[in-house]
């Protein structure tokens, strides 16, 4: 599985497809708007970018819907 087909997913789902695939996740981490910084990451946010540190795992970022 190529990890950069997740983007788009909703975190919950991406999780299990990676799992799925036996990748591991070594980060998630949250982007937003200015000020509007959500304090809790929920499965619900979009994937919008992913990055393969190698042995260390995918590095995935998540957005909030709107």
């Amino acid at each position: 599985m190529e990890p950069r087909s997740i983007i788009g997913f909703v975190l919950g789902d991406a999780k299990i497809m990676l799992s799925e695939a036996g990748r591991n996740i070594a980060a998630i981490r949250l982007t937003s708007e200015p000020k509007t910084r959500p304090k809790e990451i929920d499965p619900s946010f979009r994937v919008v970018n992913v990055t393969d540190k190698g042995e260390e795992g995918l590095v995935i970022t998540v957005c909030k819907p709107l």
